[in-house]
């Protein structure tokens, strides 16, 4: 069961839909510390924030601050994000942990608006070392989250006056029962005849606040529903399946 996730790059927009593209990599590892429990040091946490700003910031002034250019222009867009990723990383000198290959979420919050975020973009199996893996997503949320298109759109003056930025650096998924879903603790992916949807931790404390759940079963069925558009019956056939995994999150003060 694992493999048939982990066999996959799978990219994923807005917490939500899960895009698979077939291509076979080894499973990803994580940053811990000598008692094995997943960590970054502060001074990494950081470097991650600023790299993340710093691309986003680059990539606008390469556009004269029209974000809409990456959707209008995809191919161009897609070389304007790789030449700033070179760029802002060029000079970097990461640690060992920040060469590490993780699983990635990058989010923009806007504290003072609803919804509280403008984009969130991750990635389960990267294909870079995380000091560019965290920037290119960071990048990828500022530009490609479709839902915000023409409501949201993140400019220099957005940027500087609304967002913080979020980052969730992630284990890798492991299969799951859905009785072992701890809210706070695990984010969730399911998968179901070719259609998936994740939501991470911070989703279920935040679900479980607002009252929309109460139990791990519950975070599991709202995620069927609402991210990966399908009925909540799903969860009792034998080819559903269900990953848990958990997060390291941390954001700019």
């Amino acid at each position: 069961m694992r493999a048939l996730v982990l066999s996959f790059l799978i990219v994923v927009g807005g917490c939500g839909q899960v895009e698979e593209k077939k291509q076979h990599k080894s499973q990803p590892a994580s940053a811990q510390d000598k008692t094995g429990k997943f960590s970054l040091s502060r001074e990494e946490k950081a470097q991650l924030l600023r790299l993340a700003r710093l691309a986003i910031q680059t990539a606008l002034k390469k556009v004269n601050d029209d974000p809409t250019f990456f959707r209008r222009n995809p191919t161009e867009g897609r070389r304007i994000i790789e030449e700033v990723l070179e760029e802002v990383t060029r000079n970097f000198k990461p640690s060992e942990n920040l060469k590490r290959k993780c699983g990635v979420f990058v989010t923009l919050r806007t504290p003072r608006l609803k919804p509280d975020f403008c984009g969130c973009l991750g990635i389960f199996e990267p294909e870079l070392p995380l000091y560019k893996q965290v920037p290119e997503r960071a990048m990828a949320s500022a530009f490609y989250d479709s839902r915000f298109w023409g409501f949201r759109d993140v400019t220099t003056k957005f940027l500087k006056e609304e967002v913080k930025i979020e980052v969730s650096v992630l284990t890798p998924p492991r299969p799951a029962r859905i009785d072992e879903v701890v809210l706070g603790k695990h984010g969730v992916l399911v998968m179901y005849h070719g259609r998936g949807g994740t939501y991470l931790p911070i989703v279920g404390e935040e679900l479980r606040k607002d009252g929309e759940i109460k139990t791990g079963r519950d975070f599991v069925i709202h995620c069927v529903k609402y991210k990966a558009g399908l009925p909540p019956s799903v969860i009792n056939d034998a080819d559903f399946k269900l990953f848990v995994y958990e997060a390291l999150r941390f954001e700019e003060e």
